[in-house]
């Protein structure tokens, strides 16, 4: 699931959404509400993964507030639609 939100997410920053997707799988990190209570809880769990450091909070931040915004109604928001770039509310 994270792996297919990272790549669903802004053309510009494709590569790096995509290293990082990565780099989240392979720290077991495979579900959106995963990462975002990992985000919530402070940098330190997220630093612990390799391949990810400072730079990447930034990104991470931004990807699992987009993702809050456009939660699915089962999860008590809106529905989703996929549109050229990113997924967005309908």
């Amino acid at each position: 699931m994270v792996k297919a939100y990272f790549t669903a997410c802004e053309q510009a920053q494709r590569a790096q959404l995509r290293r990082l997707s990565l780099a989240l799988c392979r720290g077991g990190v495979e579900r959106m509400e995963q990462l975002c209570a990992m985000q919530r809880a402070g940098p330190e769990g997220l630093l612990e993964l390799r391949s990810i450091g400072e730079k990447s909070l930034p990104l991470i931040a931004a990807v699992c507030a987009r993702y809050e915004e456009n939660r699915t109604p089962s999860q008590g928001g809106t529905p989703l639609r996929q549109t050229g770039t990113c997924l967005t509310q309908e």
